[in-house]
């Protein structure tokens, strides 16, 4: 085989492949709406329905375990996070607020930037670029339901793995409302 003839058959299973993964995925947005939910695994429910991608789950789970850290009162190692997108929104030791996880959620699921967002939080939004989710805005609308939802259905189905920093964010949420 010439290399022309090896690249052309590279070329081909690429698109064999594309159109498979594409198949897959669609199948898989249909499955998720189609089924019926597992009642012991609401927030895997939550992600699926969503279109949260394993990043962007990746990137939340990192959250909440970050503030459930400074909600327990153990130091964050600052230096380590210092080149984070997030480094002077989550990576201090003052205790967590449903507001603060509000706009870190904004930013994971670029939701769009708040009116109220400082200077420091607009250079975050412009620095981070996150794959596009096609989802409403509700978080940046001020509707808080969709984060409550997260923060419920994690509690569920992780059955007390991060039931304090949710029960905490949502106490926190019912308290400024």
């Amino acid at each position: 085989m010439t290399i022309d003839e090896i690249v052309k058959t590279l070329q081909e299973e690429v698109q064999a492949l594309k159109k498979e993964t594409h198949y897959l995925t669609r199948r898989c947005q249909r499955l998720s709406k189609a089924k019926v939910s597992d009642p012991k695994y609401p927030y895997d429910n939550w992600l699926l329905t969503r279109g949260i991608s394993e990043a962007k789950n990746a990137k939340i789970m990192h959250v909440i375990v970050i503030l459930k850290y400074r909600l327990a009162g153990r130091a964050i190692d600052l230096k380590r996070y210092k080149q984070s997108p997030f480094s002077g929104l989550l990576y201090h030791n003052n205790t967590p607020s449903f507001e603060e996880f509000k706009k870190i959620m904004i930013i994971i699921l670029e939701r769009g930037v708040p009116s109220s967002a400082t200077a420091e939080e607009l250079q975050i939004y412009e620095n981070i670029k996150l794959e596009n989710v096609d989802m409403v805005n509700d978080i940046s609308n001020g509707h808080d339901k969709f984060l409550s939802e997260l923060l419920n259905c994690l509690n569920i189905q992780e059955q007390g793995n991060y039931s304090e920093i949710c029960t905490f964010l949502l106490n926190d949420l019912n308290k400024n409302q």
